[in-house]
């Protein structure tokens, strides 16, 4: 605040910090994973296509499912979003983490998916249970193992993402509050409460889910507080209209701003040329 007035911050500093992590929504558990997963939902929309174009198909058997599917029944499919590390440093941190009780395969699907291959259902249910997971700072998204994934026609509709409570007042700083401060935000997965330099204050940093696509809260209100909010996501996060998923360059929203002002220009120019000119 500068001689009595609040300084307005663009809406680019309230919401810009400067790496998000990607998030897939996790499956629950079934008592028996199999009812997941079989019978597995077949869409018949291709049949016409089969039909007309001599396309030969493969129909699988309810035993024959069962018979492939069996093998990957205690299976995850896992994504660390925003950051690539290697294979076998992804699988020692995995394993670090969890710390199964037998050693699995790490099998690499493409698009930085993978899948692990479990043996043992309680190795399964722990990486469920006791998430959410994080390794380096990012966040180990899971997904229980279906039949027919492809990684490169997976589609994400939500980012975990990390924001910063900058100059947060510090009777704020409670367990609970905390938690209900970041589900106000998007979904809480996880708490980080820093203590920074004394020039820089104190500030806590909260890890949340939030839908891709969905106009951010650039700030929010505990009581009479009001309270800014940084997006750590440079990469993900649309200076123009403050949307998770995309940057200015690919906004959609500005692409669509522009045709439907275009529109209403070329209706209002046809309709001028209709009017009858007055003598």
């Amino acid at each position: 605040m500068v001689n009595g007035v609040e300084d307005k911050a663009s809406f680019k500093d309230m919401l810009l910090a400067s790496n998000p992590m990607n998030f897939t929504n996790s499956l629950t558990l079934s008592e028996d994973p199999m009812e997941e997963i079989l019978p597995e939902k077949e869409e018949q929309e291709h049949l016409i296509e089969l039909n007309i174009r001599g396309i030969k198909e493969i129909t699988l058997t309810e035993e024959e499912k069962q018979r492939i599917y069996e093998p990957w029944r205690f299976s995850l499919i896992v994504k660390l979003f925003g950051k690539r590390i290697l294979h076998h440093y992804l699988k020692k941190k995995i394993q670090e983490l969890w710390r199964p009780t037998k050693n699995f395969p790490l099998i690499d699907l493409g698009d930085d998916y993978y899948i692990i291959k479990f043996t043992k259902r309680e190795n399964m249910e722990k990486a469920f249970t006791h998430g959410p997971w994080f390794i380096n700072d990012h966040y180990l998204s899971i997904t229980k193992w279906r039949p027919n994934f492809v990684a490169n026609k997976e589609k994400l509709t939500v980012l975990a993402v990390w924001i910063r409570l900058p100059q947060l007042p510090t009777e704020f700083y409670d367990g609970k509050l905390l938690e209900k401060i970041g589900n106000a935000i998007g979904r809480l997965l996880k708490i980080d409460v820093c203590t920074s330099t004394a020039v820089r204050g104190r500030y806590a940093r909260l890890c949340v889910e939030l839908p891709l696509e969905t106009l951010v809260q650039p700030y929010i209100y505990i009581g009479q507080h009001k309270q800014y909010i940084h997006y750590d996501g440079e990469k993900f996060l649309c200076k123009n209209c403050g949307r998770l998923g995309h940057i200015q360059s690919q906004c959609n929203f500005i692409l669509k701003e522009k045709i439907d002002n275009k529109m209403q220009v070329t209706d209002q120019a046809q309709s001028d040329k209709k009017q009858p000119v007055k003598q």
